[in-house]
């Protein structure tokens, strides 16, 4: 009995094991330079890297029908960006995403709700505009650029530790309900 308990178990769980691993893969596509994934039930797309040579990116606010929502973990760092361009159609942007470029020029989504670890860490951008819908800045997300003013929304409700660590900031507009801010 005992021996038959362990052979269902094993084969359970190299069934489970395979069946995951299939559908991660399934999912992992090429379109006109971006690769992405699919996410939300086969309903949303989230975009994983780019595998043309650029230094100017305008990110797609769909692929074959489907809204890019997402930018996912470490999908553009250590490239040669100088200019980013992000869709209204985006409401997340993973760690690490832009991190390592030489990014100056960034065009955020107006529907951006949360901007990951380590985001645009390490580039050279020196303006910003954040939207009304931006909710989180997460550790880090901006530090090593050359911010030297900053207006956040007033829909910011967490700021992480060292978010704008390392610029060269000297005017800072906090919104009236932050909850919380790190270190």
């Amino acid at each position: 009995m005992l021996y038959k308990r362990k052979v269902i178990f094993t084969v359970c769980f190299f069934m489970m094991f395979f069946l995951a691993s299939g559908h991660v893969f399934a999912t992992s596509q090429n379109n006109h330079g971006f690769t992405y994934r699919t996410i939300n039930n086969d309903q949303a797309i989230q975009i994983t890297g780019f595998t043309n040579s650029t230094t100017t990116l305008t990110i797609p606010s769909s692929i074959e029908g489907k809204p890019v929502v997402s930018i996912g973990n470490n999908a553009f760092q250590n490239n040669d960006l100088e200019s980013v361009i992000v869709p209204d159609s985006v409401t997340s942007i993973g760690d690490r995403a832009f991190e390592g470029n030489s990014i100056h020029s960034v065009q955020l989504s107006n529907q951006l709700k949360t901007i990951g670890w380590s985001a645009f860490r390490n580039n050279q951008i020196q303006d910003i505009s954040f939207p009304d819908t931006l909710e989180s800045i997460d550790y880090a997300a901006f530090a090593g650029n050359q911010l030297t003013t900053l207006v956040l929304p007033d829909s910011l409700d967490t700021i992480g530790s060292g978010a704008f660590s390392r610029n060269q900031l000297y005017q800072v507009t906090l919104p009236n309900q932050l909850s919380s801010i790190g270190n």
